[in-house]
């Protein structure tokens, strides 16, 4: 990606001593952080869901 397109560099793109070891290893580290940032905002809106069902409930 150029750096025009990408300025901020996603943190799993490289390795701690800052080189990217090559593509395929950056690619499947993008490709498992992004399956973990879904997941976790899955289950965040879950979590509001239920609490506004509970707050709904409660109010009755």
């Amino acid at each position: 990606m150029s750096p025009t397109m990408h300025p901020r560099k996603c943190k799993w793109d490289s390795l701690p001593d800052g080189r990217v070891k090559d593509d395929k290893d950056r690619k499947e580290r993008t490709r498992k952080s992004k399956r973990l940032w879904a997941r976790k905002f899955r289950l965040r809106r879950k979590v509001e869901e239920a609490a506004v069902v509970l707050s709904m409930l409660s109010q009755a």
